[in-house]
């Protein structure tokens, strides 16, 4: 079982689509591993023998165990959430794209070629907000499975395919045997899956009780920019939401959770924030990541409440799982997944300093938790909080 740590990225379709591709412990720079269509585990080959929903005896003629209707007056054919690799390997909220969903994100997207991290692939930008980037293969394809199955033959489902051509991204919705290995991206709702710590639910989102001033959720939210509601592929000031510049600086950006400089030099001297100035600014419920995700009952923690789950719950840490295990004096617990050091940093949703780049972040190192300003143009992680009410 894969790692669950593919993010929901809105980019203004009908669904959100994963920043990573399954498999890939969230890395949106790896292929990860392929699949045939409609098997929820990865092999060494791909061939119609081993092919699971394929009858495993000798035959001239290949007769499909399951979706043998390629009938289109019948209605779309699609895959079940029990032979979805997406349900399986990530949970119920995930599922594989359906080929008009992957025809929307080709039509109303954006798509440039560039190299990302030493990996060439594209960056595809959303109408109104949002981007992901999508790696290539090594003859510069993208090859991903949709969940739909052909319009003409049972014995093929629909792939989504794009390359460039003479600087543009050309896409195609072809027809590809089911039995072969290809990648898949997947696609998910506003709501993220809940996990096993559940007390009650708000909007389909387990809230804990841990005895605090606040319910916490049990998982994540996304990784963003503070009042960012996804995570640009590039982040810096260039990209970031509430900024404009006018002057000279190095660019800096952060790859891999580091920042660095890129020896770019930027015609300006001065980095102009236009939202949240002032100390003391909280963030406003339209650009709270956690209420954007999971509803209204849902925020990103202030500071305070940050404090409160350190000093008032017993942390310990699993270094088997590299997480950290939250237990209040309800008996309930909470985990936070650690990077490799066993730090945590996530945004508050307060600004206490005057400085308007800056906004306030816990960092937990060393089995102490501290609080500390962070760029805001830096993708944090989020977790969610709501009332008891």
């Amino acid at each position: 079982m894969f790692e669950l740590s593919i993010q929901p990225i809105d980019l203004g379709l009908s669904v959100c689509w994963g920043s990573a591709n399954i498999g890939t412990y969230g890395h949106d720079t790896k292929l990860g591993p392929m699949f045939a269509w409609g098997e929820c585990q990865t092999k060494e080959s791909f061939t119609q023998g081993s092919y699971t929903l394929y009858p495993h005896v000798p035959s001239n003629y290949w007769k499909p165990l399951k979706y043998k209707t390629a009938d289109p007056t019948k209605g779309p054919v699609v895959l079940a959430p029990e032979d979805d690799a997406a349900t399986q390997i990530e949970g119920n909220n995930w599922r594989m794209p359906t080929i008009e969903e992957c025809k929307e994100l080709f039509e109303k997207c954006s798509w440039h070629f560039t190299e990302y991290a030493k990996t060439k692939g594209w960056v595809v930008k959303g109408p109104k907000y949002g981007s992901i980037f999508i790696p290539v293969t090594d003859d510069g394809q993208v090859l991903l499975w949709s969940s739909s199955l052909s319009d003409e033959n049972w014995f093929f489902a629909q792939l989504f395919r794009v390359f460039e051509y003479h600087g543009r991204a050309d896409g195609f919705f072809v027809d590809k045997a089911r039995w072969l290995g290809h990648y898949i991206r997947p696609v998910a709702i506003n709501t993220m899956r809940a996990t096993e710590y559940l007390s009650v639910k708000r909007n389909n989102v387990s809230a804990v009780d841990l005895g605090l001033s606040v319910l916490w959720s049990s998982c994540d939210c996304v990784s963003a920019p503070w009042g960012e509601l996804s995570a640009p592929v590039i982040r810096n000031w260039d990209t970031y939401k509430y900024c404009r510049t006018d002057g000279g600086h190095w660019e800096r950006q952060f790859v891999d959770e580091e920042l660095v400089e890129t020896g770019r030099y930027i015609q300006s001297n001065k980095i102009y924030i236009t939202k949240y100035k002032e100390a003391g600014s909280v963030l406003e419920k339209e650009d709270d990541a956690a209420s954007f995700w999971w509803g209204e009952d849902w925020r990103t923690p202030t500071s305070e409440e940050w404090n409160e789950l350190i000093s008032k719950c017993d942390w310990k840490f699993d270094a088997n799982r590299r997480q950290w295990v939250i237990t209040g004096k309800t008996g309930e617990s909470i985990i936070l997944k650690s990077d490799y050091n066993a730090e945590l940093e996530y945004w508050a949703s307060t600004k206490r300093g005057d400085d308007p780049t800056m906004a306030d972040a816990l960092v937990y190192r060393n089995g102490e938790g501290t609080k500390h300003e962070a760029l805001r143009c830096k993708s944090l992680r989020i977790r969610g909080v709501c009332s008891k009410k």
